[in-house]
C-alpha cells in the first residue's frame, strides 16, 4: 500500500471516529479503526459535533527512542477532542519521521472517548554494507558516495539516491555503462545486510562528436564550443552528466550568435564502439533560417542616460541575428537601472521578423519607483568589531540603491583580509526600499611560530613570531619577531593602527635591533662581518579620495644606526681577506630619512586575486637637513597586475620592479644598493640570496690556502674566486606568473623572471640580463600565516644553470 493511499483511508476512518458508528459495536472495539499509510491532503469531513476525547495514544510496533520521537510529534495530548484534521495532521507529522514502512490507527473505547494506538511497521536497520564486483574503485571511496550510514534506517528514497550516487561516481570516471543493484537480506529482527552488486562494463571515452543536420558549421567548429570534450592532451574524455546539459546550451547558443534564431538541438543517446570503450556524442540540430539584424527601438526608458544607453552594446542593423548579445543587452539593461536605484523594473524585448527576413526588436520597459536603503545588517563577525566592516561599506542606509556602490562594498571589505568570504544580498522592505546584507565568514587572523632552523647565512638559529592582522578585533596589526642564534640576534616589533582615533588616518611604528654576522664570499674565500642596525620608524597615512578611490599616500621617518665592523686583528686575514676587506664600508654610521610613499590596490582577493593591479612607488631621502652621516636618495616602484588566462580557472600575472639610489654628488652607502637574487626584498628566483650584482663590481680575488690533504702543512693551495660586492645603484626585475587553484587553500604557480641591476642608469641593458623560471605552490596556513616553496632554474646562473629552491614566508611573493 502506497503512503499516499494509507494516509486517505485514515482520513476516512478518522470520519468514523467522529460519527462514533464503528465504535458503538463491541465487536469492532477491539478491530483496526483505521489503516493509513501516507500524508496526501484531503478535505476533511464536515462533522456537526466534536469528536470523543482522547483518553491516551500509546504506539505499538515499534520501541525505544523511536517509539518516544513518534509519541511527541503526534502532539495530541490527553483530554483532546480527536477530529479528523487533528488526526491527519498527527499522522502526517509521525510519517516525517521517516521510520515507518506502515502505519495506521486503532481507536479504542466510545462515542465520547476513546485511547488511540498508533500501529507503526518500522523500516529495517542496516546493520551491513557490502559491495560486490567493484575493482576499479574501492569499497571505502564507494561508502562514502553512498551516504547510508550503518546503525540507520533504510528507506526506499536513501536507496535510490545511494545508487544513483553510485553510477554517477562510475559515470565520472569513464565507466558509462556501469549497472548497480541492491539486494535486502533480511536478518531478523529490524536488522538488515545491504548488498550492492556492480557490474562495471568498459571503461570508455569519448573519441567523435557527430552533428547531424548541420550544414553551417564544420565538425571542428561545433566541437570546439562544446563543454564536452574528446580525449587526448591533457583532456580524459569522460562523460560529465552536467557538460552533456551544457552541450546543448552552448550550441544553441553559438548557432544564435551567428543569425539562427529558431535553431533547435538535441541529444541522441550515446553511441559506443563494439569493444565498447569509445563514445560518439551524437547531437541532431534543426538549424532553421538564418536571420540579420533589423531595427532596435526603445520605449519607457525615462530615467536611463543617453550615456548609459550607448554602454549597451546592440548587434548592428544589418549584421546576423545574435541572440545571446541581445540577452546580454537585457541583463545590461537591468545592471544600468539598479545602478540608477531602480529594482523594480521590467525589461521585455520584443522580437518580431519583418518582410525582408530581419528581427525587429522593440525594447518595452516599465519602470517602478527608485529604491532606498532602509538599513544595512552584518553578520558572521564573531572577533571583528562592526565598526571595523561598516567602515569599509559604500552605501548607507537613506542613501539610493547603486548596484555598483555595493558591489565596492564587498570588494573593500575581502579587501580587508580579515575573512575568508563576503557575500552581500538585499530583500525588499517597506515599499519599494531594500534591506542590505553582509554576511562574512572569518579566518583565522594571528599568527605564531616557534621553533629552531639553520641556514648558510643565518646560522643554527631559535625564533619566536607572533602577529595579528586583526588586533582585539580593530584591524589593529602588531607583528613580534625574536630570533637568537650564533650567527644572527634579531628584535623587531611594528604597530599599525589604520584608523587612528576612529579617522581615516594611518599610523604606525616599529623598532628594531638587528644582530648580524654577515659574509663576502669568493669561490674558497670568505670574510665574516658584524652588522648591527639599532632604530625605528613612524609612519603616517591617509586616503587620497579625491584623486583616486584606490589610492593611499604615506609619510615615514626613519632613524637607524649602523655598525658595520670587521671583527679580529687584521693581521690574522690572509691576502684575499684583505682585499675582500677594502671593499667593506666599515664604522659606525647614523641615517635619517623620510619616505614619501603611494600605493594602490583595487585587486578582488588580498591573497589571491584574478584581477585588479596592485601598485607602489616611494621615494626615500636621507641626510641634508633630516641630519645623520649618510646622504642619498632613493626612488622605487612595484607594479602588479592580474588578469584572465587563455585557461581557466588560470590567472595571470605580470609584476615589474625598478629603483634607483643615488647620493647628492657622493658616494652611495653600500649597504644600500641593490643586490638581486633568491627571495631576498629584491628576489630573482632561480639563484643565490645576493648573487647578482653589475659585472663590474664582481671582483676575482687570488689566495693561498694550506692544502688540508698535506699532513706536513707545507704545502699550499693556490686559488682564484670571484667576490661579488657590492650591489649596483639601479635595478629592474620583471616577473609572469600563471596561477592556478589545486585544493583549497594550495595553490599553484608556473614564473617566469628576468632582472638584472647597474652602477648607473645609462649603463642599463638587457642584452645581459639574468633570466629564470620554476614553479611553485602557495598555502594560506592558519597561525603560521602565507607560505610558499618555489623550484627555479637559473639560466644564466654562475658558475653553470642550475635549480634552486626558495622557501617562502610572509607576504612578499603573494
Amino acid at each position: 500500500m502506497s503512503p499516499a493511499s494509507r494516509l486517505t483511508l485514515g482520513t476516512a476512518v478518522a470520519a468514523m471516529i467522529l460519527a462514533a458508528a464503528v465504535l458503538h459495536s463491541p465487536a469492532h472495539a477491539q478491530g483496526p479503526l483505521s489503516r493509513t499509510a501516507a500524508p496526501t491532503p484531503v478535505a476533511a469531513p464536515k462533522a456537526t459535533f466534536a469528536g470523543p476525547a482522547l483518553r491516551e495514544v500509546k504506539v505499538q510496533g515499534i520501541g525505544g527512542e523511536d517509539s518516544l520521537r513518534a509519541l511527541s510529534v503526534f502532539g495530541l495530548a490527553p483530554g483532546t477532542s480527536l477530529t479528523a484534521p487533528l488526526l491527519r495532521e498527527g499522522l502526517r507529522r509521525v510519517w516525517a519521521l521517516e521510520v515507518a514502512d506502515d502505519l495506521w490507527a486503532e481507536g479504542q473505547g466510545s462515542d465520547t472517548s476513546t485511547t488511540l494506538i498508533l500501529h507503526i511497521a518500522p523500516r529495517p536497520r542496516i546493520q551491513r554494507i557490502e559491495f560486490a564486483g567493484n575493482h576499479k574503485i574501492k569499497s571505502d571511496e564507494l561508502m562514502k558516495k553512498t551516504a547510508l550510514v550503518t546503525g540507520s534506517r533504510l528507506s526506499p528514497e536513501a536507496l535510490f539516491a545511494a545508487i544513483d550516487s553510485l553510477k554517477r561516481t562510475y559515470r565520472e570516471k569513464g565507466y558509462v555503462r556501469a549497472d548497480v543493484r541492491s539486494d535486502v537480506h533480511p536478518l531478523g529482527g529490524e536488522g538488515v545486510d545491504l548488498v550492492f552488486t556492480i557490474d562495471e562494463g568498459p571503461s570508455a571515452r569519448v573519441h567523435d562528436f557527430a552533428f547531424e543536420g548541420a550544414t553551417a558549421f564544420t565538425v571542428s567548429q561545433l566541437s570546439h564550443e562544446m563543454a564536452s570534450k574528446k580525449s587526448g592532451f591533457l583532456k580524459s574524455g569522460k562523460i560529465d552528466p552536467d557538460k552533456l546539459d551544457k552541450d546543448i546550451n552552448k550550441l544553441t547558443d553559438f548557432y544564435r550568435s551567428h543569425g539562427y534564431r529558431d535553431v533547435q538541438v538535441t541529444r541522441d543517446s550515446l553511441r559506443f564502439s563494439p569493444d565498447g570503450h569509445r563514445i560518439t556524442l551524437a547531437y541532431h540540430i534543426e538549424e532553421g533560417p538564418r536571420y540579420h539584424m533589423g531595427t532596435v527601438t526603445w520605449s519607457g526608458d525615462k530615467s536611463l542616460s543617453p550615456a548609459q544607453k550607448a554602454q549597451i552594446d546592440l548587434p548592428p542593423a544589418g549584421t546576423w541575428y545574435n541572440g545571446p548579445a541581445l540577452k546580454k543587452a537585457v541583463d545590461d539593461t537591468y545592471a544600468a537601472y539598479a545602478e540608477n536605484g531602480f529594482l523594480y523594473v521590467s525589461v521585455d524585448p520584443q522580437e518580431t521578423v519583418n518582410d525582408q527576413g530581419a528581427v525587429d526588436v522593440a525594447f518595452t520597459i516599465t519602470e517602478g519607483p527608485p529604491s532606498h536603503v532602509r538599513w544595512v545588517n552584518i553578520t558572521g563577525n564573531t572577533r571583528t568589531k562592526e565598526k571595523v566592516v561598516r567602515r569599509e561599506i559604500s552605501i548607507h542606509e537613506g542613501d539610493l540603491f547603486r548596484r555598483s556602490a555595493l558591489m565596492r562594498t564587498q570588494q573593500d571589505v575581502f579587501r580587508l583580509g580579515f575573512f575568508n568570504d563576503v557575500q552581500v544580498d538585499f530583500k525588499p522592505a517597506d515599499s519599494t526600499d531594500v534591506d542590505l546584507y553582509m554576511k562574512v565568514v572569518e579566518k583565522e587572523t594571528g599568527t605564531a611560530s616557534a621553533g629552531a632552523g639553520y641556514s648558510s647565512e643565518g646560522g643554527l638559529t631559535g625564533f619566536v613570531q607572533l602577529g595579528h592582522n586583526n588586533l582585539f578585533g580593530t584591524g589593529a596589526s602588531i607583528s613580534i619577531a625574536l630570533e637568537r642564534g650564533a650567527k644572527r640576534n634579531t628584535y623587531d616589533i611594528s604597530y599599525t593602527d589604520p584608523w587612528f582615533r576612529d579617522t581615516r588616518t594611518t599610523l604606525g611604528f616599529s623598532l628594531f635591533n638587528r644582530s648580524q654576522q654577515t659574509s663576502v664570499t669568493g669561490s674558497g674565500t670568505t670574510l665574516d662581518y658584524n652588522d648591527t642596525r639599532r632604530g625605528g620608524s613612524i609612519r603616517v597615512g591617509r586616503p587620497l579620495r579625491k584623486i583616486d578611490r584606490y589610492l593611499h599616500g604615506f609619510v615615514t621617518y626613519r632613524l637607524e644606526d649602523v655598525n658595520i665592523q670587521v671583527p679580529g686583528p687584521d693581521t690574522l686575514l690572509t691576502p684575499a681577506q684583505k682585499e675582500l676587506e677594502s671593499l667593506i664600508q666599515q664604522g659606525r654610521q647614523l641615517t635619517s630619512s623620510m619616505e614619501f610613499s603611494f600605493s594602490r590596490d583595487n585587486t578582488n582577493n588580498p591573497f589571491y586575486p584574478t584581477k585588479g593591479t596592485r601598485l607602489n612607488q616611494s621615494n626615500e631621502f636621507a641626510g641634508r637637513v633630516l641630519g645623520g652621516q649618510v646622504e642619498f636618495y632613493k626612488f622605487e616602484i612595484d607594479g602588479r597586475g592580474w588578469f584572465p588566462s587563455l585557461l581557466k580557472p588560470v590567472a595571470s600575472m605580470f609584476r615589474a620592479r625598478t629603483g634607483l639610489v643615488g647620493n647628492y654628488g657622493g658616494a652611495v652607502p653600500q649597504y644600500e644598493r641593490y643586490r638581486l637574487g633568491g627571495t631576498t626584498f629584491y628576489g630573482l628566483r632561480g639563484y643565490e640570496d645576493y648573487e647578482i650584482v653589475p659585472d663590474a663590481n664582481i671582483h676575482t680575488v687570488e689566495d693561498s690556502l694550506l692544502d688540508p690533504t698535506d699532513s706536513t702543512h707545507t704545502r699550499y693551495i693556490h686559488r682564484t674566486s670571484q667576490v661579488r660586492y657590492p650591489g649596483g645603484r639601479v635595478f629592474a626585475i620583471a616577473t609572469f606568473e600563471q596561477q592556478f587553484p589545486i585544493v583549497h587553500p594550495v595553490h599553484g604557480l608556473l614564473f617566469a623572471e628576468a632582472g638584472n641591476t647597474w652602477n648607473n642608469p645609462h649603463e642599463m641593458s638587457f642584452a645581459h640580463i639574468k633570466k629564470s623560471a620554476g614553479l611553485g605552490i602557495r598555502v594560506e596556513v592558519p597561525l603560521l600565516g602565507n607560505m610558499g616553496l618555489d623550484f627555479g632554474y637559473g639560466f644564466d646562473k654562475s658558475p653553470r644553470p642550475g635549480w634552486r629552491t626558495h622557501f617562502l614566508l610572509g607576504n612578499m611573493f603573494f
